[in-house]
């Protein structure tokens, strides 16, 4: 059986991963190597990062606020735009096809997968 994959979907190129620092010492005969890239940051989270994670262990027993309800009112707030025109996710956000995604530049892939499976016109804030 052949797939109909639609052009749109099939333009668009599959993510590369990063290699594991691990495996990328291995392979070039190195050690202590400091890797930038994969979104991978050396020194590890910053104090404040540090201090909320531990302040939040209590609760990783329980399910986080699916609809972020203060993240979209802070983002909301910030932007001058009501809560309910604010749509969060994960990267891998699906749009109706009739709307346009804004984006940041240096925008992670997914959004542009995104757009391209959507067939939405590009347009850069």
């Amino acid at each position: 059986m052949k797939l109909n994959i639609p052009d749109n979907i099939a333009a668009i190129t599959p993510y590369p991963p990063g290699k594991p620092i691990d495996e990328l010492e291995r392979e070039y005969g190195i050690t202590g190597s400091i890797k930038l890239a994969s979104n991978e940051n050396p020194w590890g989270p910053s104090p404040a990062v540090r201090a909320a994670l531990h302040e939040e262990l209590v609760n990783l027993n329980r399910y986080p606020d699916g609809s972020c309800y203060y993240l979209t009112e802070a983002v909301a707030e910030k932007n001058g735009v009501e809560p309910a025109e604010i749509v969060l996710g994960n990267g891998g956000a699906r749009r109706n096809r009739t709307d346009d995604l804004l984006h940041a530049m240096g925008e992670i892939h997914l959004f542009d997968d995104s757009r391209k499976l959507n067939q939405l016109e590009r347009k850069r804030s």
